[in-house]
């Protein structure tokens, strides 16, 4: 595998980092994760300037413009002469020190791509996915700045899909500090009821480029969606969900610990048009 790293594409093993990288220690990094679908890179744009922004959350500057970004990629994906993959572009800050605040610690960019594989079965991406309501919950958006794509901020992902796993479940859904539903792991969810797609509003988790999408997408539809506070209580009353996320796409959800979704053809009609729009 070859790695853009810091302006050049070099092989994996020359593309390294001090082990005390202040980004390594304290989490000082941000990401994004990007699709490749048979050779055309679905929303670059919106992700290198997600990246850019992420990073001036947290305080650093990447010391390339969203251009070069763009055409970083770009060149790494006919360097590996990808057809269909994923994209891991990733910036940290460097060793120079390890105090809490660095303002002169290195910027550092490096950029993976690699085949992708369905993450689940034919009969899991059909029929739907289970999920568990995790003990864990989302990052106080006034702890952490919830709009970035910060390495920090997924700890908690980490610990909520290890214990869905260890429980028998695919996924874990998360609410806020407040208790109301707030997202997957590392995906956004949807829920059907009345032939409206109702949404948690995204001020205290990552407003994820494939939600902002799918919104876009099932509005064309006729769609009505509505983006609100959800109660877990609420759970029992929805027809259907489903998550949206760079890696799952859209993809069914058919259980939430003891409550059953059935299969429903707004889903089906989502999942459809969004793959042609991936595909276009």
């Amino acid at each position: 595998m070859s790695i853009w790293f810091n302006g050049e594409i070099v092989e994996d093993n020359l593309a390294t980092a001090s082990v005390l990288s202040h980004g390594l220690h304290y989490g000082t990094s941000v990401f994004e994760g990007i699709r490749l679908y048979q050779g055309k890179i679905f929303r670059l744009e919106e992700h290198s300037v997600r990246l850019k922004n992420s990073a001036e959350l947290l305080g650093f500057e990447i010391p390339y413009s969203v251009a070069e970004i763009n055409d970083a990629i770009e060149r790494l994906i006919q360097h590996q002469q990808l057809l269909d993959g994923y994209i891991r572009p990733v910036a940290w800050l460097g060793h120079e020190s390890l105090a809490l605040n660095a303002p002169g610690n290195k910027v550092h960019l490096a950029i993976a791509a690699w085949d992708w594989p369905e993450l689940f079965d034919a009969e899991k991406r059909h029929q739907g996915i289970t999920m568990t309501l995790s003990p864990v919950i989302r990052n106080h958006p006034k702890a952490v700045p919830v709009a970035a794509k910060a390495g920090g901020n997924y700890l908690n992902s980490c610990l909520a899909m290890q214990q869905a796993r260890k429980a028998g479940f695919d996924e874990a859904l998360l609410t806020d500090y407040e208790g109301y539903v707030a997202e997957a792991t590392g995906a956004n969810i949807f829920f059907v009821k009345n032939g409206a797609l109702i949404t948690p509003e995204p001020d205290r988790f990552l407003n994820g480029i494939t939600r902002q999408t799918v919104i876009e997408l099932a509005r064309t539809l006729g769609l009505d969606v509505i983006a609100r506070r959800i109660s877990v209580h609420e759970l029992a009353d929805f027809e259907h969900a489903f998550l949206t996320g760079t890696a799952y796409g859209v993809l069914p959800v058919s259980q939430i610990d003891n409550l059953n979704y059935q299969p429903s053809e707004i889903t089906a009609a989502v999942i459809k048009h969004y793959r042609n729009l991936c595909l276009a």
